[in-house]
């Protein structure tokens, strides 16, 4: 069984009371709402992988799952660190990720190791997830998680696991 954690340095934005006296929903249920079209808008044509994590989603090749907050506490993980995860071709992603299409697209790639036949390994395949999702930030002019190359090695030796020679 494959699975990736996408997470780390307090990603999520946490969870309020809404103010509202008529709602009976909390804050994070309303944030980062997107149809599954709009997410498919918004990652097709930006890079090359992008483009075929929104066909993947699309055709219904992965299985896209954006869960509030106490829903992905209870079916994935409590770390409220950890954002998104995949899992033998489905995507979990925390509906209150700081930018949700970013992790869908970080965990889209594993999904598409998975299709492929790719096995999940902790560092290298963290790797080549960061290092798309990078590219995707750049390319899509979005706020940029890791700076540099070093940056994303560095995160993900500390989160993820010691070094591979």
């Amino acid at each position: 069984m494959g699975a990736g954690y996408h997470g780390g340095f307090g990603n999520t934005l946490g969870k309020k009371r809404s103010e509202n006296k008529e709602s009976k929903t909390n804050d994070s249920d309303r944030v980062n709402y997107i149809s599954r079209n709009g997410i498919i808008r918004e990652l097709m044509g930006v890079t090359i992988e992008s483009t075929i994590v929104a066909n993947g989603i699309k055709d219904k090749k992965m299985s896209l799952n954006i869960l509030g907050d106490n829903l992905f506490d209870y079916y994935v993980t409590p770390d409220r660190t950890i954002v998104g995860r995949h899992d033998d071709g489905k995507i979990y992603v925390r509906r209150s990720s700081i930018d949700l299409i970013s992790t869908i697209f970080h965990e889209g790639i594993h999904a598409l190791d998975y299709i492929n036949g790719i096995e999940y390994d902790s560092i290298n395949s963290e790797l080549k997830a960061y290092r798309a999702e990078h590219d995707f930030q750049k390319a899509g002019r979005r706020k940029i998680e890791h700076a540099t190359d070093d940056d994303i090695r560095v995160h993900v030796h500390r989160y993820y696991g010691r070094w591979k020679k």
